[in-house]
């Protein structure tokens, strides 16, 4: 049987001006908003800033989607991916399948580069082996294909997961684009079962998305 994939349930704007008047406590009419196509994203315009509004599943929907082909992989935050992934190298499962998963003899000789040089790593050798494989690959094809079958070898919703979890623990760094910005996590109906989790953070210091 075919798995069908979760999808984040559309936001109303509402929900989405109330999230961010209960971190701010201000009120509706005293910021601009506009809503994405999907409902599941909204920018708010306050105060000569620009923020970003998500549910918590729309943010880790968008994770899970870029395990879907290794262009997008390759952008998943190396530090946290290194954090999410001890001990890979010890498994064959990973090696093999990686192996398999490239098509050309120049990826498996850079694929022998970044495991040797992790091999002769005195220390943290996974962490070796997945910072020598950016450099070392031009397109970021290895590094992609290298993610995605970690997530083959994990399960895709377990690395996912602790991805995500690492992401909204370091969420300042991996959210917010700006050094005086903010990462938020707001509950919206904290006392009921329908309560949703939001996370608000700063994209532009402009009036203007750029």
């Amino acid at each position: 049987m075919k798995k069908i994939q979760q999808r984040a349930k559309p936001v109303p704007i509402g929900a989405f001006a109330d999230a961010f008047c209960k971190l701010k406590m201000c009120a509706a009419e005293d910021f601009k908003i506009t809503v994405g196509s999907d409902n599941c994203t909204a920018f708010i315009y306050y105060k000569d800033k620009v923020y970003q509004v998500n549910p918590m599943d729309g943010l880790y929907e968008e994770l899970k989607s870029m395990f879907d082909d290794p262009d997008t992989a390759q952008y998943i935050d190396l530090d946290i991916l290194i954090e999410a992934t001890p001990g890979i190298l010890s498994s064959p499962q990973f090696l093999i399948k990686l192996v398999q998963s490239l098509n050309s003899e120049k990826g498996r000789s850079l694929l022998n580069i970044a495991l040797m040089i992790s091999l002769f790593a005195p220390k943290k050798k996974e962490e070796t082996f997945w910072h020598a494989l950016w450099p070392l690959d031009e397109t970021g094809l290895l590094l992609g294909k290298a993610v995605l079958t970690a997530a083959k070898t994990y399960g895709l919703d377990v690395l996912a997961g602790k991805i995500f979890q690492l992401q909204i623990r370091d969420g300042l760094r991996v959210y917010n684009e700006k050094q005086r910005g903010i990462f938020e996590k707001v509950i919206l109906n904290e006392d009921a079962q329908n309560d949703r989790v939001y996370f608000i953070y700063t994209i532009s210091e402009n009036n203007v998305i750029c």
